[in-house]
């Protein structure tokens, strides 16, 4: 039948012969589908092969980066956005933390940075506040300013805005333990960024606040403040602290967890990859249960921080934390500092952000100066300036005032 049909061969321009003879049009047509479909299968053999070389030489530069970051928590970096929670699950993907288990052995507490401070704290007179904080602001920084010698003012502060709340349930439905609290921040250098912390406190037994076991979980790794610049994370700040009010004191141990993102603290597992061995009897059955948010509260903030050295008998300060003066035309840019560092904060509460924002009617304020025995709180305390500092913290209590004095 294929003879019936009227069929033209292709000719050769040259020789007036078919380019293959003995083949006529339907097998020519049938030869070039042939070899389209032999094209088509090595593209696409190829293309395999080359994205398989890309993922195995590390060819996603992002990847390849966080997991090259020393403080890229385990696993992807999550994608979540600041202002919303994240699912935790990739921050501990390498921790040890397992639904149902005990938590990994206990960590060896030499290697723990356990920093020494003191807080003096003072409750502001809010009819001396007033509506407008800039006075009572000015008023304690003129007299920090006096016993350092440092140009404190608003301006060269640390300024944010955040919310603040507690963990609810956690005595119901995890097991009896310390409160935990959550800090968002709204504004400032820390936008975007969450703290969790867990504190306890012991009267006047400095040795009973060292003991409780509030060390943060494997994720999270020292940093030597408890107030960085940024957002790191994921890192944490412990510390046994000798609160200081104007008629007692007491002793307290907190540890701090910096998140970039807010992390969703929905379960009591959750907390455990935090704190795990805060928790050391919490029932597997327990682990799952569900909790929930806390009332939440609006605070200003301002912040300032230093060093305090001791010299002729007085302390003098320096204002940058990683530069710092030795008096001999040198400096010191060492991360651990013989110096003392302290942290001014000034915190108001108000019944909104905006209004936080604003500055319109505080409900309660408070303000408190930490300082660091030397080196970061690992050294021994400079006793000039700790003379310097108290002091200082009398003039601040009969200038601005405490409901609590004189006691």
């Amino acid at each position: 039948m294929e003879d019936d049909l009227n069929i033209d061969v292709i000719e050769s321009p040259d020789s007036g012969k078919p380019i293959i003879p003995g083949m006529n049009k339907r097998k020519i047509i049938l030869l070039a589908a042939i070899l389209l479909v032999v094209f088509l299968v090595v593209v696409a053999a190829v293309s395999t092969v080359l994205a398989l070389s890309l993922t195995l030489t590390g060819g996603d530069n992002e990847s390849e980066s966080n997991n090259n970051n020393p403080n890229t928590p385990p696993g992807p970096k999550p994608t979540g956005k600041p202002s919303e929670p994240i699912d935790l699950d990739e921050w501990y993907a390498n921790d040890g933390i397992v639904m149902g288990q005990a938590p990994p052995p206990f960590p060896d507490v030499k290697k723990e940075a356990l920093r020494n401070t003191s807080e003096y704290q003072i409750t502001l007179d809010m009819k001396a506040v007033g509506s407008n904080r800039t006075v009572i602001i000015s008023k304690i920084l003129s007299i920090l300013s006096n016993f350092t010698g440092l140009p404190f003012d608003a301006n060269n502060g640390a300024e944010a805005v955040r919310n603040q709340h507690v963990v609810n349930d956690v005595k119901t439905s995890c097991i009896d333990g310390p409160q935990i609290r959550v800090r968002d921040y709204v504004t400032g250098p820390k936008t975007g960024g969450t703290t969790v912390d867990i504190k306890g406190n012991s009267g006047s037994n400095k040795q009973g606040s060292i003991d409780f076991p509030y060390y943060p979980g494997p994720a999270f790794p020292d940093s030597p403040y408890s107030e960085p610049e940024g957002n790191p994370a994921p890192s944490s700040f412990q510390k046994v602290e000798k609160d200081v009010h104007p008629c007692d004191f007491k002793y307290s141990r907190e540890t701090r967890i910096f998140f970039e993102y807010p992390p969703a603290i929905e379960t009591c597992h959750d907390l455990l990859h935090m704190f795990p061995w805060a928790f050391p009897n919490l029932p597997s059955n327990k682990q799952g249960n569900k909790l929930s948010t806390g009332t939440v509260e609006h605070w200003w903030v301002l912040e300032h921080s230093a060093y305090l050295y001791s010299s002729e008998g007085k302390a003098k300060g320096t204002q940058h934390p990683d530069v710092i003066s030795t008096g001999e035309g040198e400096e010191d840019t060492t991360k651990n500092h013989t110096g003392t560092r302290c942290e001014s904060t000034v915190t108001l509460k108000y019944s909104s952000v905006s209004d936080a924002i604003s500055g319109k009617n505080p409900s309660y304020g408070e303000w408190s100066l930490r300082i660091y025995s030397t080196d970061d709180g690992l050294g021994d305390w400079d006793s000039v300036v700790v003379a310097t500092v108290s002091n200082m913290y009398q003039q601040m209590l009969t200038q601005v005032g405490d409901p609590d004095f004189p006691c």
